[in-house]
Formats: C-alpha cells, sequence, structure tokens
C-alpha cells in the first residue's frame, strides 16, 4: 500500500488504488453507467483518502475502496525473483499476469526474449525486448471490459472516471516488477 501511494505521487495522479468504486460501478452496470453516478463515484476516489501512520491504515471516507491489483502481481513477482535469487538462481525468469522480472541470462547465455503481445491478438508481436536485468509489464485494453463495443475496460482514469481510449496497450520496462506494473497500468 505504501508502495502504491507512492507510485501515485511518481505517476501525479494516473495511477490510484483508490478507482475501485468506480470499477465496481462499471461492473455493475455492464456497460457505460449514468454521468452522475460516475461523478458520484469519483467522489470517493483520491489516495488522499488513505491514511498511514506507521503500519496502520486508515480510510477517511467509508465508501473508498482499494484495489491492488495494478500493483499486486509486480509486488508478488518481485518477492519471487529475490526469493529465488537468494536461494542461488542467478539466471531466472518470473512472469505472472503479465509481469516479468529477470535476472541472469538464459540457460544457452543469451539475453531473456519478452514478446509483447498484440492488443489486436493477430499472433504478431509489435516488440520483442531483450533483458537481462530488469522487469517488464504490459497493460492494456483487450482483456477485461465492461461493455460489448471494448471501450470500458478495467484501466479507469481516476481524474475522469473513464477508460482511457488513446492506447489500447502499453509497456514499461524499470528496475523492479512493482514499477513496471504500476506504470502501466
Amino acid at each position: 500500500l505504501r508502495a502504491s501511494l507512492d507510485m501515485n505521487r511518481d505517476s501525479h495522479g494516473a495511477f490510484d488504488v483508490t478507482v475501485q468504486p468506480v470499477l465496481d460501478l462499471f461492473e455493475a452496470h455492464r456497460g457505460l453507467p449514468a454521468d452522475a453516478a460516475v461523478r458520484e463515484a469519483l467522489g470517493h476516489v483520491g489516495s488522499r483518502h488513505v491514511i498511514m501512520e506507521g503500519n496502520d491504515v486508515r480510510l477517511d471516507d467509508e465508501r473508498v475502496r482499494v484495489t491492488l491489483d495494478g500493483i499486486a502481481p509486480g509486488f508478488i513477482v518481485d518477492r519471487v525473483s529475490d526469493v529465488l535469487a537468494a536461494h542461488g538462481v542467478e539466471s531466472h525468469l518470473v512472469n505472472a499476469s503479465g509481469d516479468i522480472r529477470v535476472r541472469g541470462r538464459r540457460a544457452d547465455g543469451r539475453p531473456w526474449h519478452i514478446a509483447v503481445q498484440d492488443p489486436e491478438k493477430t499472433g504478431r508481436y509489435p516488440d520483442v525486448i531483450e533483458m537481462g536485468s530488469g522487469a517488464v509489464s504490459t497493460s492494456g485494453s483487450y482483456e477485461i471490459y465492461f461493455d460489448r463495443h471494448h471501450i470500458h475496460h478495467h484501466i479507469i482514469d481516476p481524474s475522469t472516471g473513464v477508460s482511457p481510449t488513446l492506447l489500447s496497450s502499453v509497456s514499461v520496462i524499470a528496475d523492479s516488477s512493482l514499477r513496471a506494473d504500476a506504470m502501466s497500468t
């Protein structure tokens, strides 16, 4: 949760784990809810509602809900990679939910190759990333959506309450899966 608040700050508010009320609204309507309902849900979105004092966490609004879906897989991938490294597995690739962390090289000595999925799912890869150390995460509008036209999906702009439409997929390369996961979301 602390890392989520850091990512909120680093992304100037674009990544916000308190967006769950809007996601709940889209899930309940399976389409486009009324503008007034979206505005009302947005009133309960904002990392400013998360109060952390030491290891204690409090939400200052009872309607605020938190989702760690945009950061937890990256966190888990980093922890698994750390455990492998601590047990002497110097070269490995960990993949969970599109969040990938690599260390070292493949058995043949070459760097790891990570193919970026085509959002249109045509079977081609828009990019193949070579890495020896680091993380990559891809988030896209093509996996989970709330309407038959695939316009409203699980990535929500916390300032507007709607799904971004400019891009259908974003991949981020970073030093950690946690950071790549949050920033791609």
